[in-house]
């Protein structure tokens, strides 16, 4: 739970270990990450120091998985963006006007 929060945090910039702790008590997004846990700022700066090696290796893999999900989307069909313009895609409806 604590690795999601800080995910979490590396990809919105929050560097913060009391920022962080705000985010896990007001932000809907990351109760639901945490399952309604809510740690305190001590808390997630201690997993930071004691996990500190861990957590850099996970966040430089973070890239490279990103970029082989989007060409395994690719390579089974799959728009890269919805507004692509993809002969797979699926029809949209028109709505009119009024």
């Amino acid at each position: 739970m604590l690795l999601k929060l800080y995910i979490y945090g590396y990809l919105n910039r929050i560097q913060s270990s009391r920022r962080l702790e705000r985010e896990a008590q007001r932000n809907v997004e990351v109760m639901w990450l945490t399952r309604r846990v809510m740690p305190d700022f001590k808390t997630i700066a201690n997993f930071r120091k004691d996990n500190g090696r861990a957590i850099r290796n996970v966040c430089r893999a973070l890239p490279v998985a990103h970029h082989s999900w989007r060409e395994a989307d690719r390579s089974h069909g799959f728009a890269a963006s919805p507004d692509s313009n993809n002969a797979n895609d699926p029809p949209q409806p028109t709505q009119g006007v009024g």
